[in-house]
């Protein structure tokens, strides 16, 4: 699942919130991506978000990171994809 910015609010009723609760029913992992991680995102694993990875590379105007969106979220990806290959 995925949002511009993530945090502990996340868990009420928001997207990451349903989709944790459906793949959950399902037996399936939950994994979180988003431009913006904020406070308390360790509260997210109490609704079922199993990990959270950032996208952003590091600090950058928003119209840098909106430029290079594509390719963070493409090298956030294969990151998350070469750790459940351990």
């Amino acid at each position: 699942t995925g949002e511009g910015s993530i945090d502990f609010q996340s868990k009420f009723g928001r997207t990451p919130a349903g989709v944790a609760e459906t793949a959950k029913r399902h037996g399936k992992p939950v994994i979180a991506v988003a431009g913006h991680i904020g406070t308390g995102i360790d509260e997210l694993h109490e609704v079922g978000i199993d990990a959270v990875f950032g996208i952003a590379p590091g600090a950058a105007s928003l119209s840098e990171l909106l430029a290079d969106a594509a390719a963070n979220v493409t090298r956030t990806t294969e990151q998350i994809v070469r750790t459940l290959q351990l």
